[in-house]
């Protein structure tokens, strides 16, 4: 039976209203470049991503790379990218949208490389777009191989050849040619004597030089570095002319 105090039931109903707070875009970078030979232009290669996890990126997007000192920038871009470089910083913008889990095209860098270089050049780059509180930063590495050295040789002579007398000098100079790599490694010098003279003695400062087959050859070594264009100091190989001997040799 129905209360005679409470005969009839009255339903109240309220709403409310609660503000969602949009996921911030959360975008980060890689930084890859292969292998090249020291002289050789290097490629730097930079991909902007978003997070499969967090927000779309709706505003301006900014990556950042700095460049080594000595490696000087001759090109940067990518397809809608913006780029610029000031003080060995290479800074490129986009202003377009990007879904989470999506990678915008990517940023090309490329460099000079140092005839000198070798091993291994750390490489960095940054990332930020709008709504993110702080930039994601990654790192690479680009590897350097050594450019193999060239060596050049010259022959000149001295003082007077003439038959039965021992007064002429072979001058030999050796020179790492400045478009190839340092000379790192030993360096030998070989001089066949012409046929009929013999060598009497051969030095030179840093050098250490023999003579073989009775004065028929001089062979000079020293195991110090030289850089780019520079030369050794001269061997001097002094022969001995037999009385029989004449004309061009």
């Amino acid at each position: 039976p129905r209360s005679t105090l409470f005969p009839y039931t009255t339903l109240f109903r309220s709403q409310t209203t609660v503000q969602v707070t949009p996921l911030a875009p959360d975008l980060g970078v890689a930084v890859t470049a292969h292998p090249v030979t020291a002289g050789d232009p290097a490629t730097i290669t930079l991909v902007a991503t978003d997070n499969p996890a967090a927000g779309p990126v709706t505003g301006r997007t900014t990556v950042t790379v700095p460049v080594p000192s000595g490696y000087p920038v001759t090109s940067a871009g990518g397809p809608g990218w913006q780029c610029t470089t000031r003080d060995q910083v290479v800074t490129c913008t986009r202003d377009d949208g990007l879904p989470p889990g999506d990678s915008f095209p990517p940023v090309t860098v490329t460099l000079g490389v140092p005839a000198t270089a070798s091993g291994t050049v750390p490489l960095s780059a940054t990332a930020q777009t709008a709504g993110q509180d702080t930039g994601h930063q990654a790192t690479g590495s680009l590897q350097v191989r050594a450019m193999a050295p060239k060596l050049a040789i010259s022959l000149g002579d001295q003082g007077t050849f003439k038959a039965g007398q021992a007064g002429g000098s072979y001058l030999i100079t050796v020179s790492a040619v400045a478009s190839a790599g340092p000379v790192t490694a030993p360096v030998t010098v070989t001089l066949p004597v012409p046929a009929g003279m013999t060598a009497s003695s051969a030095t030179g400062k840093g050098w250490t030089c023999t003579i073989a087959g009775s004065g028929a050859k001089v062979d000079c070594m020293r195991n110090d570095p030289l850089g780019l264009g520079g030369s050794y100091s001269v061997i001097q190989a002094a022969t001995s002319v037999p009385v029989t001997l004449s004309g061009a040799v």
